[in-house]
Parts: C-alpha cells; structure tokens; sequence
C-alpha cells in the first residue's frame, strides 16, 4: 500500500518538476535518516516516472570506524537493489586547515565537489540531496546568526543548477519528525552520525536549543520560515534583473581564466545603496560558483573600503578570495594575476620605421618622421619629439629606481596622477639615457619652442588591455591638444 506521506510528495514535486522521464538522477546518500527516506521514496517514485539511479557516498574522514561503517551500509543498500555505487574519501579537517574554513563548510564543499564529478564523468543530469525543512529552518537561523542579507533568507532553494546539472530536494518540505515516524514504522534501518549530538557545530547548537524555544511560542514556526523563505525566492528574482543590469554597467573586465574581475568604483557609487552589497556578491559568485563562507560583514567591509580608503588598499576575504582597491578601480580575484605581477625590466631602442608591439600589457608603439606621417591617422595619442634628441639615441623601457622627470620623483607624480601600483612597472617611457622625456599616457615632452625638425611616436592602446581603461582614459584629454601640435 503506497504511503500516504510518499504520495503527498510527490504531489508536491509534481507541481515543482523536479524530475521527469528519462533522468539519471545520483543519490547522495549518507547512511543517515533522511538520506534513507529520500532513496526508498525516490524507489517509490520510479513505478510512477521512469527514471535511472545511482548512488554517491562520501566518507569525510571524521568519525573513524563509524564513518566506515556509513560507508559499508551505503554499499549494501546500493548492491540490494542493483544499483550502481560511486564512493571515495576525503581528510576534511586538513582541507579546512589548509583553506581556513570551519569543518561544516569544508564538508559541503568537498562534498558538492565528489558529487558533480561523478554526475559528469558518468552522465547523470541531477543529483538528488536529502535536505528538509528542518534543514532549511536551522540554515535560515545560522545566517541570521553569522549575518546575511535579504536574499540568505530565501534558504535552500527545491532546485539550482551547476552547469548542467540540476542539484534537487525533493525532500524540502518533509519534517524530519515524518521521517523518523515512517522509517520506524516500516522498521527500517538508518545510521545514526554521533556528531549530530555534538553543540561545538553551530547547527547542531541551533537545532537542540534555539528551535525548541521558538517552537514553543508557536508550533508552526517551521512553515512560516519556509513561506518566508519562498517570498524571499521571489523577491530575489524580481530584484536579479535590476542587479544584473547595474553590474554590467559597472563591470570593466572579467577573465574566467585568470578568475579576475574588474569594478568601476565610480560607476558602483551612483547606484542606489541598496543594490551595492548584490553587485558585490554576484561579482564574488562569478569567481567562486558560490557565495558560501560570504557573510555580511564581508560585504560591508568591501563597502566601507570604497567609502573611505583614499588610496590603494587589500583585502582577503574566504575561499582563496581577494580584493583589491586602487584608486578608480575594485578588484576581486583569486591566486595572482598576471596584470598583479612585476613586469620584467625591458629596454629597446627606437629607430624610425619601427613598431614595438607589447603585447602582454597591449600597446603599440610606433616611430616615424615627420615626413611619413600616415594619412589616417588611427594611434590614441601621438608624442613630438625633436629630431636631434632622437638622433642620440632614445631608448623605451619601464621605470627604474631614481627615474625623475623635470627633476621630480616619477614614484611621486605616479601618486600625484594616481597611477595604481600594479601598473607603474608596466607603463613605457622615453627616456635618454637616465633622462625621462615621456611617460607613455601620463606626460608628453615639454619643449621650449615650435619644432621644425622632429620625429613622432605613435600609441595605441589595446582594447580591454592592461593599460586600457587606466590610461586610455587619461590620454582622452590630451588627445586634442596632441592632434593641435600634429597639425602645426
């Protein structure tokens, strides 16, 4: 006889269509209560919708004997019912040593990470996880507690993809006390996870403690957390266009590759203050695939950096994350990028008919004389420099230590003109021998006098560059007055 509880699920998820005909559908199975229920219900379910299944265990390393003994019961209960069986083990407590995580989040990661590559080397479209509401109920008090933003409220959502894999819960608005009450009615057996009774994890505090109290001012607390959390749902998807409008009017560059992404700190401040701390976190989900270890006092710090550092300032958040201030610009990335390393010192010497093309900071540099000026004239700024000077020899390299120009410190007019750190090693100049004459996109050569004689240095700046947005911009204004020398 089917079960009452089995059939109002699948009502429920019917109308959700968290699975349909044809899925691969991979368990995630712990051994545990819940997990157990979601297996035998999703049995129940394939007499009603023809789907595949197989099944996933991860052994974190936490429990010893215990955690093997999930993991023989998980191979069992697969093999009983002819089901493929994916499992492996992973030292949880050295990865969140390693990567400064609390053991809960270090769990999850490594988890979801074992899960979706089984799905993707053996073809299962969704992965099933047992979550219920008492999960959703005890994650929407742990972000309140470790501080969240509007959108932590909406909980663990029915369904999210990763890629092109669905992550579903069928199970997530099943109590866990319906649970317990069918697995031990149909006496069948489950494993019991001992640190489920330990309060040192933050959940486990929340679940035997703070739920009771508020359970007794009113039993139907669970479900009105849960209508939250779906409001919640809601009102996020109603706000994602007006985010993802506004961060692409700010988002000056993003490598997938090297996981940078680049802000315009100007533009982010004329966006209502109340859409800021959403621009961040999509940026932050970008480069992470996840939001997870990001809590609210990140976000305000990042803000309270764009407020108030004048200058240049980092930033380390969780997950390997960081962040970087100059002055125009926020940046958010992981490892080092390549546009944040030194740039090896280069020197080249200038002959007219030749094109220098850097491309690993992509500019073009080109010298002509006056008398082969071409025609349509495409370069970004144009430098005059006397013939005479040219003919002693100029050479284009970086900057080194002493560099002056006009008798000023170039360290102090980088400062001055606000020219981020990152980039002073990487700007070419025109020098003579240890005399600075130009500073490419920063400042042209000063001459005394109308030049008869003179030879021209051609820049262009690549589109989306390292120096494009920081110096492009910069030689917008001196643009004209280059053009007004050319033609004279």
């Amino acid at each position: 006889m089917p079960s009452f509880l089995f059939e109002n699920i699948f009502q429920k998820i019917e109308s959700k269509s968290l699975i349909s005909p044809h899925d691969n559908i991979l368990i995630a199975l712990s051994g545990g209560p819940d997990s157990v229920f979601l297996f035998y219900f999703l049995l129940y379910l394939q007499k009603k919708i023809d789907f595949n299944i197989g099944i996933a265990h991860l052994n974190h390393l936490l429990r010893g004997k215990e955690a093997e003994r999930d993991q023989l019961f998980c191979k069992k209960l697969s093999e009983q019912h002819s089901l493929p069986f994916f499992t492996d083990w992973i030292d949880v407590k050295a990865y969140a040593r390693e990567k400064g995580l609390s053991i809960e989040d270090a769990a999850r990661k490594k988890r979801y990470d074992f899960l979706l590559k089984i799905a993707r080397v053996h073809n299962y479209n969704k992965i099933a996880t047992a979550h219920t509401l008492d999960d959703l109920v005890e994650t929407f008090f742990m972000r309140i507690a470790r501080g969240t933003g509007i959108f932590g409220l909406k909980g663990i959502p029915f369904i999210r993809q990763e890629g092109n894999i669905d992550i579903i819960r069928p199970l997530l608005e099943v109590s866990k006390d319906d649970i317990l009450n069918y697995l031990n009615k149909e006496n069948i057996s489950y494993m019991i996870d001992s640190t489920n009774f330990s309060e040192r994890y933050l959940r486990n505090y929340i679940r035997h403690n703070i739920l009771p109290l508020f359970l007794s001012i009113n039993p139907k607390l669970k479900k009105h957390i849960l209508n939250l959390s779906i409001q919640a749902g809601e009102v996020e998807t109603f706000l994602k266009y007006e985010i993802d409008k506004n961060f692409n009017s700010i988002l000056m560059y993003h490598s997938k590759t090297e996981r940078i992404i680049k802000l315009d700190i100007k533009r982010l401040n004329e966006i209502p203050e109340f859409l800021k701390g959403f621009i961040l976190r999509k940026g932050i989900e970008l480069l992470s695939d996840s939001i997870g270890g990001i809590y609210t006092e990140h976000i305000d710090k990042i803000l309270n950096i764009i407020k108030y550092s004048k200058g240049e300032k980092d930033y380390f958040l969780p997950n390997d994350l960081r962040v970087k201030r100059t002055y125009n610009y926020l940046f958010l990335y992981k490892n080092t990028p390549y546009i944040f390393k030194e740039r090896p010192f280069f020197k080249y010497k200038l002959h007219i008919g030749k094109e220098f093309h850097l491309k690993d900071i992509g500019i073009h540099i080109h010298v002509f004389s006056s008398s082969t000026v071409p025609k349509n004239c495409s370069f970004d700024i144009i430098y005059k420099l006397p013939y005479n000077i040219f003919k002693e020899g100029l050479i284009l390299r970086n900057r080194q230590n002493g560099d002056r120009f006009n008798g000023k410190k170039l360290k102090k007019i980088f400062i001055d003109r606000k020219v981020p750190r990152y980039l002073r090693d990487k700007i070419p100049i025109i020098a003579l021998d240890n005399k600075v004459l130009t500073v490419i996109g920063i400042l042209g050569y000063k001459q005394k006098e109308k030049l008869k004689n003179y030879v021209l240095v051609g820049v262009k700046f690549e589109r989306g560059g390292i120096l494009w947005n920081e110096l492009w911009k910069r030689s917008l204004s001196q643009k004209k007055r280059f053009k007004k020398e050319l033609d004279n």
